[in-house]
């Protein structure tokens, strides 16, 4: 199973431009190939959707800065983190790094 079966999605969408296009969609969780996580936020924020992406969110400074450029400039939320549990659980975000507009916390860079 797969495609959002499991989550009895009512949208499938096989690449990036077609969740951009979708005015449904206001968020995305980025959890591509790390080597795409630059590109992939830089489209989403562009599309004016807020991003969640798995670490790393880039591969260089370069990139991050680029990524980062892009949520700002568009006015968008750009956190990040990792949801694969590890060992410890994590919970999600402090509010404030949803909400706030801008936040210190750790893991979480906001417009």
């Amino acid at each position: 199973m797969g495609g959002g079966q499991e989550l009895d999605a009512d949208r499938r969408y096989t690449d990036m431009a077609q969740v951009c296009d979708d005015p449904r969609v206001d968020a995305v969780v980025i959890a591509a190939p790390a080597r795409l996580h630059a590109d992939l936020v830089v489209a989403a924020a562009r599309a004016g959707k807020h991003v969640f992406c798995e670490k790393p969110m880039a591969l260089s400074l370069a990139d991050a800065d680029r990524a980062i450029a892009a949520a700002r400039d568009a006015g968008v939320v750009l956190a990040g983190g990792d949801s694969s549990g590890g060992s410890r659980p994590t919970g999600p975000p402090p509010a404030p790094c949803w909400t706030a507009g801008r936040s210190a916390h750790r893991g979480c860079c906001v417009p």
